[in-house]
């Protein structure tokens, strides 16, 4: 996976907030701008810079595949914080590439 992505997103949806088996919180949100929209998964103090409609910056974010789908995770090297610019960010929904299934072919 790609290492150390940054990004400026704005938050498209956000699932229910669940307990995760070590103990923290977990959700899922759809974050995106113009090039497209992709899953992040944000951990227990993340969560609240992750609102519906919020626009937040992303800091050395890693990419993984999840169950052969893509999804984005900060993790303790990694930030979200929300935006303080007034940068306009406008998801392309049409291009979700979260949606896709990726099958991991052995080389």
């Amino acid at each position: 996976g790609s290492k150390g992505v940054n990004l400026i997103v704005k938050v498209v949806s956000k699932t229910e907030i669940e307990d995760s088996k070590s103990g923290g919180k977990l959700t899922e949100a759809v974050v995106g701008d113009s090039t497209g929209v992709v899953t992040l998964r944000p951990f227990s103090e993340e969560i609240e810079s992750v609102a519906d409609g919020a626009t937040v910056e992303i800091r050395n974010a890693v990419v993984r595949v999840v169950k052969g789908h893509i999804r984005l995770q900060v993790g303790k090297w990694g930030k979200i914080s929300k935006h303080e610019g007034d940068r306009e960010v406008v998801p392309n929904e049409d291009k979700d590439v979260s949606a896709t299934e990726y099958e991991l072919v052995a080389g």
